[in-house]
């Protein structure tokens, strides 16, 4: 245990002193470790609203040696190890640690709806999920809307409070298209974004696409501290739109359509039956499936946090019976 909260520190010590530089180096070029494959994605992106990069210390290398040690040292009597449901280098570590070992892995990530998360074995933001597997019969009209009435006035990041008053200020009866930007270095904007994959293109594209009629509401993301506020109102202003900072429920009540790279305000969108354009893959859509029927599979596939240790004996278990 304490080796592990020295690692914990000396990790934390340097995010702060090295993740936060101000221009983005020159001629700076990412190990070919295999371990980094997501720095070098990012690094490769063209991303000029950003004021912050995420550019990882020189010490790269040498964190990823002493990580490596620190796993190997741990001998392999584990059920399972659980990560956060990311891809980056000290998860690609800790994955090839536990193949090496034949330990089952677990992937975390926080779900769309409050107080959910998403427990699973192939990781959301990997590309893939354990979806299909989940299925429930099929909510009663009540029920749904009971549900609905709950869910749709709450949310998963701390937002500005909004009133509906404050919303029609902007919308105006107009015909809206809300636009919500995505963390930029967001595993599914780096590797499931397709050709339109950074918060720039999004909204140059939505500028190409949208009706003679519409107007174009953008908001940036709550948790978003990479993007230079100024350079992204002067985008918006250059393009005609409007950018708002309110909660993302009352903007849902009244705009037309929501047109995101693959972010799960989508399921949020379906949650007010606004229609939904996805331009890159989210990992939480499965085909053939209305809003509805998707969204109640989603509540199948997400758990309450104290039914984790359950679901992760069952991922466990199903890991193991498919390597026996």
């Amino acid at each position: 245990m304490r080796e592990l909260m020295d690692w914990a520190s000396w990790s934390h010590d340097l995010a702060l002193r090295d993740r936060w530089p101000q221009p983005r180096p020159q001629g700076r070029m990412i190990s070919d470790l295999p371990y980094l494959q997501y720095e070098r994605a990012c690094s490769e992106l063209d991303l000029p609203m950003l004021h912050k990069f995420f550019w990882y210390a020189p010490q790269i290398e040498e964190m990823v040696e002493a990580l490596v040690i620190m796993l190997q040292s741990l001998g392999s009597e584990y059920d399972g190890i659980a990560l956060w449901s990311e891809w980056c280098w000290y998860n690609e570590v800790a994955k090839q640690w536990a193949r090496e070992c034949g330990l089952p892995v677990i992937f975390v990530e926080r779900a769309t709806f409050p107080g959910m998360l998403i427990v699973d074995g192939t990781g959301l933001s990997m590309g893939r999920s354990d979806l299909s597997l989940f299925a429930r019969s099929p909510m009663e009209d009540d029920e749904y809307r009971d549900w609905l009435s709950l869910a749709t006035c709450q949310a998963i990041e701390p937002q500005r409070l909004t009133t509906p008053g404050q919303v029609a200020e902007v919308i105006r009866d107009r015909p809206t298209v809300f636009v919500p930007l995505q963390m930029p270095y967001d595993t599914n904007m780096v590797f499931r974004a397709g050709h339109v994959n950074t918060n720039d293109k999004l909204l140059d594209w939505v500028d190409v696409h949208r009706k003679a009629d519409e107007q174009v509401v953008v908001k940036k993301h709550p948790s978003d501290w990479f993007t230079d506020p100024a350079r992204l109102a002067a985008k918006c202003v250059e393009l005609g739109f409007v950018l708002v900072d309110f909660a993302t429920h009352p903007l849902l009540e009244q705009v037309s359509e929501v047109v995101t790279i693959n972010s799960q305000v989508g399921v949020e969108a379906w949650m007010h039956e606004v229609p939904v354009q996805f331009l890159g893959e989210p990992g939480f859509v499965l085909e053939g499936l209305s809003p509805r029927e998707n969204i109640e599979a989603l509540l199948a596939y997400y758990i309450a946090p104290a039914a984790f240790a359950q679901q992760a004996r069952e991922i466990i278990e199903r890991q193991k019976g498919d390597t026996a």
